[in-house]
């Protein structure tokens, strides 16, 4: 127990006061003072923080609050959405009331430094708790540090680069403007995952991540975050029929060819075609009122109570446009909008910025994103399991001097549909690093790849569990073919392979070679013998096998022939492996012609060519891709075989047609 001296003066009893539980909103409408924004105008002196002033803010101060809540992601317009308001609201309640740590990250040190000077110390000054900052702190020490007086630290940091954002164990990691933070740090990832790294050694329940920014593009890291999370959107009713609705500019009414007129006068159609009121921005604030927050998969209903299953989620998203913001008239953004149009930078930025809509560009031959790869998360799929009606599994290695990379897909052989059972790496400790003598390093690497290749081995021996209703083990399914990658010292590959087999059965163990623009078969009758060393392989032809990976990944979700991920792990590097190639013209030595090539700044491709392996595979175990287009138009067009059938690893034939 702490027993104040009576010779501390105010801010040290403060310091050493015991903290009831109090929440942000709370917090904010007692200590919060605004010093910025439409309320205060210019020069004018700060006003007190109201939660009924701010109403969509409130439920994310209470999701900050939460400990159930791991992150919290924030998607609103620029300048009418009160985001950087409620980042300070958080930010500061944990440093005076919470007393913890906090990281805040923005896209770069220049801006993070100039939040600080404009917005976060201004608030801290005017706002019931100006104690805890003394006057000249951010002239001493660190420069990307503030030590609070109640013994805690605010770390401001850019997002350009991985040191900016190292610090020490943080609980609150708060990053702002998201979306023009650099995609992909070098060996790192994006900058929220490294931020967030900060505090993964605390309990899940001990620590919180808010991410915040507006629209960018349909790819963004932040859309995608958003699309992971509840992806809360704010419903407002109708003030003539009650009726729930998205405040949506598809729906709104003004003269578009006269600005003037649009200035005059803009409403809203209600969504309800049976009511004939008109939304007007006068009623903004009343339907704000009694507006609700939706997540997916539910609705609202006609008396504001939400409707179905809430999303089993530990990430909460709040999404909103500037057409919920009361401080600027809907005619103001009619006005913007004829002006924008027959201009593409105009319209972008106000689809963007206003109606807070990530741009989707149009799609290239052969691009796939990483939101397409992602939508085929299946949320009862789990990792290192097999849905009950998987018939086989396939596993395909890639061999590399330190790692080797591994996919494990489960599959239906009757249409196709497949499952991601694992994805990930086997670490080759071949100790070459530590001998400069090139024949030891060789050697040593030779056996590491022996000895790693021999895990891989030992961990299909034990198969994969295949799970029924309730999470019920049914069986213990192992792979049908395991191909290894022979690009990369292929005798060491060859002679595990060879030793593998010897101790099965049947041969399900092959070594490949990956083939480019040559009409070859996507898995060949008879191996070929290599020129070189002369040991045999399977030739593959990956530029058509990425093709069918492609229209794979086209199925709608459930359709037959669905391809689909585990939902209860981090894929992130999976991902962007899976869309670190594109289709397209490729000028060299005065010649254009189409080819799947690296895209600019993309990272490895080990995982991508996994997953090609394993359609090899599956074609070759006599797997029936209904959905490879090639087949469709096989089937539809019946076409005649012009190939003789060649046998499978399980001696089954598998016909092959022109395309």
């Amino acid at each position: 127990m702490v027993i104040a001296s009576p010779n501390w003066n105010d801010d040290e009893r403060n310091v050493m006061a015991v903290r009831d539980e109090m929440s942000t909103a709370t917090w904010a409408a007692r200590y919060r003072m605004i010093t910025q924004g439409p309320l205060i105008g210019i020069e004018s002196d700060p006003i007190r923080w109201s939660n009924e002033t701010f109403p969509l803010q409130r439920a994310i101060m209470a999701a900050a609050d939460d400990p159930d809540v791991s992150s919290v992601v924030i998607m609103g317009p620029p300048q009418a959405g009160g985001k950087t308001d409620v980042l300070i609201n958080v930010m500061l309640h944990a440093l005076e009331h919470s007393r913890v740590d906090v990281l805040y990250v923005n896209a770069n040190q220049r801006k993070a430094a100039d939040q600080w000077m404009k917005k976060i110390k201004p608030a801290i000054r005017a706002s019931d708790v100006s104690w805890i900052i003394p006057e000249d702190r951010e002239k001493a020490g660190d420069k990307h540090r503030r030590d609070m007086t109640n013994g805690f630290s605010l770390f401001l940091a850019g997002a350009e680069s991985v040191a900016n954002i190292s610090a020490n164990t943080i609980p609150m990691v708060i990053c702002d403007d998201v979306q023009a933070m650099p995609q992909n740090m070098i060996g790192a990832g994006h900058a929220v995952d490294v931020a967030s790294s900060r505090s993964k050694a605390l309990p899940e329940t001990s620590r919180t991540l808010m991410a915040a920014g507006t629209a960018l593009g349909h790819d963004d890291y932040l859309h995608r975050l958003l699309k992971r999370s509840s992806h809360c959107k704010p419903y407002v009713p109708c003030m003539g029929c009650g009726r729930y609705q998205l405040l949506s500019w598809d729906r709104m009414e003004f003269e578009d060819d006269d600005p003037v007129e649009a200035r005059k006068d803009c409403r809203m159609r209600c969504d309800n075609e049976q009511c004939n009121h008109r939304l007007a921005f006068v009623e903004l604030q009343d339907m704000l009122t009694r507006f609700v927050w939706c997540p997916r998969g539910q609705s609202v209903g006609d008396d504001g109570r939400l409707l179905g299953d809430a999303p089993k989620t530990t990430v909460v998203g709040f999404w909103w446009n500037a057409l919920y913001w009361p401080f600027v008239n809907w005619t103001t953004h009619a006005v913007q909008h004829i002006e924008a149009v027959g201009t593409p930078e105009r319209e972008l930025d106000f689809e963007q910025h206003i109606l807070t809509i990530p741009h989707k560009p149009s799609i290239e031959e052969g691009l796939i994103t990483v939101s397409d790869v992602e939508e085929r998360k299946q949320e009862d799929h789990l990792w290192g399991t097999v849905p009950a009606e998987a018939d086989l599994i396939t596993e395909y290695v890639d061999v590399h001097d330190r790692f080797l990379y591994y996919v494990v897909r489960a599959w239906r052989q009757r249409d196709g549909r497949s499952w991601l059972v694992d994805a990930g790496t086997e670490g080759v400790h071949s100790g070459k690093d530590d001998v400069d003598d090139p024949q030891e390093r060789d050697a040593r690497v030779n056996v590491g790849i022996r000895q790693s290749l021999q895990e891989m081995f030992k961990a299909e021996k034990r198969g994969w569990p295949t799970c029924g209703p309730g999470g019920r083990i049914l069986r213990i399914l192992n792979a049908r073919a395991v191909a290894v990658d022979g690009g990369y010292r292929p005798n060491i590959v060859h002679q595990s392979c060879q030793r593998f087999n010897s101790a099965l059965r049947f041969p399900k163990w092959f070594m490949t070679l990956g083939r480019r623009g040559q009409t070859i078969e996507l898995w060949p009758a008879k191996p070929s013998r290599s020129k070189k060393s002369g040991v045999l392989y399977y030739p593959i032809n990956v530029d058509e096998l990425k093709h069918i990976l492609r229209e794979l990944l086209a199925i709608p979700p459930g359709e037959p022939g669905e391809w689909s991920v585990y939902s209860n792990r981090d894929l992130e590097a999976y991902f962007r492996h899976l869309v670190s190639e594109r289709f397209g013209e490729v000028t060299g030595s005065g010649q254009t012609k189409k080819k799947w090539t690296r895209q600019k700044g993309a990272g490895p491709n080990h995982w991508l060519d996994c997953e090609v392996g394993n359609i090899a595979l599956a074609i070759a175990c006599g797997v029936k891709l209904i959905g490879h287009g090639y087949a469709r138009k096989k089937r539809e067009q019946k076409q005649t075989p012009t190939r003789e059938p060649f046998m499978t690893p399980r001696g089954q034939p598998f016909m092959l047609t022109d395309r």
